[in-house]
């Protein structure tokens, strides 16, 4: 609760973000490969995705 009350309900810290229908069918699409029975294209979407990401410590 205490993670709720910091991202959705503490105006000084949330963030509001305008989603699109696309943003929607995209969003979906990366559920449904992330969930779904297709090993390896869920592999190859966190391979690709994780080259955007720095990672620190």
């Amino acid at each position: 609760m205490q993670q709720l009350e910091t991202a959705a309900f503490n105006k000084d810290t949330r963030r509001l973000v305008n989603v699109k229908i696309e943003d929607a069918i995209q969003a979906n699409k990366i559920i449904s490969l992330l969930m779904g029975n297709v090993v390896e294209g869920r592999k190859q979407l966190i391979i690709n995705e994780s080259k955007s990401y720095k990672y620190t410590t």
